[in-house]
């Protein structure tokens, strides 16, 4: 790992690795990196052509939290921070050049703020709980 973090998000990126996301630094404030941890063919891997190889990778536009919440789903990475009282969540969008977006929840008043436990995918659907 290239920074050295806890309480962390990891998703499978399918073709590409596990990001790593957020969490918690060495000096125990909230992080907006991410890493890539990448398969690499060739020389290398006790002789069978493959090493896996950490890779930075684009940061998030925002901490959330040291407990974040992340899912894959559609070619897209999401991210919300576990138990924050929040109005958006951040998503990467991995086959657009890895650029992350801030997505706003809608609701009826802008002041409300929901606090988020979990995330789930069920069939072709994002499940966000409050």
């Amino acid at each position: 790992m290239i920074e050295e973090r806890w309480r962390c998000a990891a998703v499978n990126i399918p073709d590409s690795g596990v990001l790593v996301i957020g969490g918690k630094g060495r000096n125990g404030l909230p992080l907006r990196s991410t890493e890539l941890l990448t398969r690499q063919f060739g020389e290398g891997g006790g002789g069978r052509g493959m090493k896996w190889e950490w890779l930075p990778f684009t940061p998030m536009n925002k901490e959330h939290g040291v407990d974040p919440l992340a899912v894959y789903f559609q070619s897209r990475v999401y991210v919300v921070g576990c138990g924050e009282k929040v109005n958006e969540m951040e998503m990467l969008d991995v086959k657009a050049g890895g650029q992350w977006t801030s997505l706003i929840f809608f609701s009826h008043s802008p002041d409300q703020r929901l606090r988020i436990n979990s995330m789930a995918i069920v069939g072709n659907e994002l499940f966000v709980k409050g």
